[in-house]
């Protein structure tokens, strides 16, 4: 990711599980609150217990699909709209997408569980509206209730995630299929155009059906997506203004990273003096020898580097790591 919203970051760590480090909002208790207010004390609390553990549940299926697919993933922020799982794929589609669509199978496994208790209570076919919550009795049998309860919820989050929306995971394996075929800032445009549409679509139908859920779903959905529209115009304004002037330090990074690598494919790496000529003398072998390790460990860091930029941005890089680049812009140039 890029810079995080200073929203994002107004939480409170609770515990860190196999190296994940789970975060609260403080604005969660949001959420308890209309759950209470809407739906009294024992139900909304009872939905606002399963919510938190169905989207935990979701968040850390992202960080498993990624880390199984040579990505990585270190950090979970459950807010009142739901989770973020701060995960960095491999640069590959097939990590993308098992990242993504791990999150709505998480989801779909919770209702499997939660089907034989469902089936008992005779609450099929009905619990499949994703609009409606299921009537319950918490105080004769909690354990059914909560089990139906846990199908319903679970069912709705799938669905709403696999909507082509971003920032649902339907979204994200758009933009994945799209960033094959284009260059990153035009491939997330398109992302947010459909995701615009679909969130227009979602609140007429909202109105018609006259789901308030709906409306301020959708509500959500359009607010992030013209902030992301009006972020994406200024950064294609800018990479083409650089593009104008070769790039970034000399660079067109709208393609990614690849085009940087691509430009010392066809030189010598320049980010140290090249090696001295052949000579049988040991110390010009070992200088030779230092020199090649050098170059190696550069190399490393400046793919580790461009990957970075590729994937979250120039903001991404701390001020040295941008010393770096531009030392390696500067040597590249004079090759």
């Amino acid at each position: 990711m890029e810079i995080r919203n200073p929203a994002v970051d107004f939480a409170f760590t609770v515990g860190n599980v196999g190296g994940v480090t789970v975060r609260i909002s403080y604005f969660f208790p949001l959420l308890i609150a209309v759950c209470v207010l809407r739906l009294g004390v024992p139900l909304g609390l009872t939905v606002s217990g399963i919510l938190f553990v169905s989207v935990l549940i979701h968040e850390f299926a992202h960080i498993w699909g990624a880390r199984a697919t040579g990505g990585t993933g270190d950090e979970i922020l459950l807010w009142p709209l739901g989770g973020l799982a701060m995960v960095r794929t491999a640069n590959t589609l097939k990590s993308k997408l098992i990242t993504t669509l791990m999150g709505p199978a998480s989801n779909l496994a919770l209702c499997l569980a939660c089907a034989p208790a469902t089936s008992r209570a005779g609450a099929f076919p009905q619990i499949f509206n994703p609009l409606e919550l299921p009537s319950v009795a918490l105080a004769q049998n909690w354990g059914m209730a909560v089990q139906i309860l846990a199908f319903s919820l679970n069912w709705t989050l799938f669905l709403i995630n696999l909507l082509p929306i971003l920032p649902f995971d339907g979204g994200a394996v758009a933009l994945a299929f799209w960033e094959q075929r284009r260059p990153v800032l035009e491939a997330r445009s398109r992302a947010i155009m459909l995701s615009l549409f679909g969130g227009v679509v979602v609140a007429f139908v909202g109105l018609w059906r006259d789901s308030t859920s709906l409306v301020t779903l959708s509500t959500f959905m359009l607010f992030l997506n013209l902030n992301d529209f009006y972020q994406t115009r200024i950064r294609q304004v800018v990479q083409s203004d650089m593009d104008q002037d070769a790039g970034f330090m000399g660079y067109d990074f709208s393609q990614g990273y690849t085009s940087l690598e691509k430009g010392f494919s066809d030189t010598d790496d320049d980010l140290t003096p090249p090696p001295a000529p052949a000579s049988s003398n040991a110390k010009d072998e070992k200088r030779r020898q230092r020199e090649a390790e050098e170059r190696a460990a550069n190399e490393k860091r400046l793919d580790e580097l461009l990957e970075k930029v590729h994937n979250h941005g120039m903001n991404s890089l701390s001020e040295e790591e941008r010393r770096f680049l531009q030392q390696a812009s500067t040597r590249y140039r004079r090759s």
